[in-house]
């Protein structure tokens, strides 16, 4: 009888748990469902917060749910979070589209820094598949605006507008472009292209915006308060149109059009203003920007301070308050307010913050800590990374250990390496320069290109290091190519290095008197002929060489030369 019971206990468990096992699946997908329909809600009322952690505990459950990463990214652009760059490309992982591939890419123009090689990488991959794609072209138009490229965006554009006819903002695009032009009659052309489709019906209120943006840049604010005035009635006017309306307004304050008309409008579209951005997070961001960037820092803090708690911690809200800081150079503040408490998902921004802030307050090494500890709180998110890369450069810091980071993290993005050569050669750092070749050598292999490959041969020769590497390398490379002076001039110093200078000179021989008097070249000519006896011949080369920017172990090697050729 006890056995029977046993028995059956075991066959209910069992069964329990394939019960059990059976609903888990149906779970879980209500589970994902329900924490789905929540982060829709709350983005729904401008809470990002709540919609972010139940997008987040959705992601726990399946941490390849489209939606729910679809969530993140809108999520991160609303609260102007470089982490859109990481979610962009998680969905393009999960989902390899062209579309998804190209919304990457206008996030990495959001976010990137000249030469914002992220982008200029993902439209190069793309250009043979999406060549025929509007969207592809507008986006290479940007990228090239922000290069100051014009000629190139404007033929962008205008393949784009010939791919889609239909479509007014391509030509609408092409006259903004245009409008930058210094061929007077082009940018009045562009500016009657503009004014026509400002009746358009579709693309009104874009043509009106460019209008006005171009009227204040060329400080014609009759016609930007005419424009404005425009803009402002119809309904696709924006929360941005308003702060626009209100830099018009604060503009012609100063100028002898002002007056007690124009002052009274100034305060009750402020205050307007501020009344729609008291239930909008995003709106009141923006706001705070505005102020900041318009001599009204104190009023944005004070008028944060008025806000409910709950909306001044969110993060948007706090990393205004940080800017507002920022914009009246109060560092004691911006530490005290920074210092209190960690922001989570913009944990990195408040670090590089509080940098900033120590370093204003002479305080080196403090900034230093916490400068590294905004690196590591980074961590693997290249949005943030490349955040910060930006910030370094903003704030004349050396950027080395956030490319160096970049490169840890994100192999693939080769740029990083690249800014590094840029910055080792600067500054005269052979060292940095032979990691850089080394680090190029190890993520490509023996497909490394032979530019890679000498580089670290010539960079490890010059410093004495990685000797036996580098003489095979320079050995095999001009084996590969032997019509290369360059690779030739390499092999040529390993061969000097291993106390072989004739037949150095002999490799260089073979070499036109054009090729041999290129500066970098003549450097090593001119070394390998000293060394081989026979100094007179090396003297012009070695002058030669004085004509080009030398790393600083190549200038010690021609400084020696020179005395000994004096000397003898």
């Amino acid at each position: 009888m006890k056995r029977l019971k046993l028995l059956l206990a075991i066959a209910l468990g069992s069964l329990a748990l394939l019960c059990l096992w059976w609903r888990w699946p149906a779970y879980q997908a209500y589970k994902q469902e329900r924490d789905l329909n929540r982060a829709r809600g709350f983005l729904a009322e401008g809470d990002l917060a709540n919609a972010s952690l139940s997008a987040r505990q959705a992601l726990q459950i399946n941490d390849r749910n489209l939606e729910a990463c679809r969530l993140m990214a809108r999520l991160s652009e609303l609260a102007r979070s470089p982490a859109v760059i990481d979610w962009r490309a998680r969905l393009l992982e999960l989902e390899p589209t062209i579309t998804n591939r190209l919304a990457l890419v206008a996030a990495a123009l959001r976010w990137g820094r000249p030469p914002y090689s992220l982008a200029a990488e993902l439209l190069r991959q793309l250009e043979p598949a999406a060549d025929a794609l509007p969207s592809f072209q507008v986006l290479s138009a940007e990228l090239a605006l922000k290069l100051n490229r014009l000629d190139e965006a404007g033929e962008h554009f205008r393949t784009a507008a010939r791919l889609q006819p239909d479509n007014p903002l391509h030509q609408l695009n092409l006259a903004v472009v245009e409008l930058q032009s210094t061929d007077a009659s082009i940018t009045s052309q562009a500016r009657r292209a503009l004014e026509q489709l400002s009746s358009n019906g579709v693309v009104d209120a874009f043509s009106l915006r460019a209008l006005a943006t171009d009227d204040l840049r060329r400080n014609q604010l009759s016609e930007a308060e005419r424009h404005s005035k425009r803009l402002l009635r119809l309904p696709e006017a924006t929360f941005e149109d308003q702060l626009q309306r209100l830099t018009i307004l604060r503009r012609l304050a100063t100028t002898e059009l002002g007056g007690s008309e124009i002052n009274a409008e100034f305060s009750s579209r402020l205050m307007t203003a501020q009344r729609s951005a008291r239930t909008n997070t995003v709106g009141a961001f923006g706001l705070c920007e505005w102020m900041a960037s318009h001599g009204l820092a104190q009023d944005g803090l004070e008028w944060l301070a008025g806000l409910d708690e709950r909306q001044r911690k969110a993060e948007p809200l706090r990393l205004a308050r940080a800017n507002l800081y920022l914009a009246i150079a109060d560092w004691l503040a911006l530490d005290r307010f920074l210092s209190a408490e960690k922001w989570t998902d913009l944990e990195f921004m408040r670090l590089s913050l509080l940098a900033r802030a120590s370093w204003e307050q002479g305080q080196t090494g403090m900034g230093d800590t916490r400068w590294r500890g905004a690196v590591r709180a980074a961590g693997d998110h290249l949005g943030c990374l490349t955040l910060l890369l930006g910030l370094a450069e903003d704030w004349r810091r050396d950027p080395e250990e956030v490319l160096w980071q970049i490169s840890r993290r994100f192999p693939r993005e080769e740029w990083a390496l690249r800014g590094l050569e840029r910055l080792y050669i600067s500054t005269g750092n052979t060292v940095g320069l032979n990691k850089v070749y080394a680090r190029l050598i190890e993520e490509n292999g023996t497909g490394s290109d032979a530019t890679n490959r000498n580089d670290f041969a010539c960079t490890s020769l010059l410093l004495g290091i990685n000797l036996a590497q580098a003489h095979e390398i320079a050995r095999k490379l001009h084996r590969e190519h032997p019509e290369d002076v360059i690779i030739a001039s390499t092999y040529a110093y390993s061969l000097h290095l291993q106390g072989r200078s004739p037949e150095g000179v002999a490799i260089m021989a073979r070499f036109s008197e054009p090729q041999l008097r290129q500066p970098q070249i003549a450097l090593y000519y001119g070394v390998l002929l000293a060394n081989a006896g026979q100094g007179r011949r090396a003297a012009p080369y070695l002058e030669l060489a004085q004509g080009v920017r030398l790393s600083p172990e190549e200038q010690r090697l021609l400084d020696e030369m020179k005395v000994r050729l004096e000397a003898n």
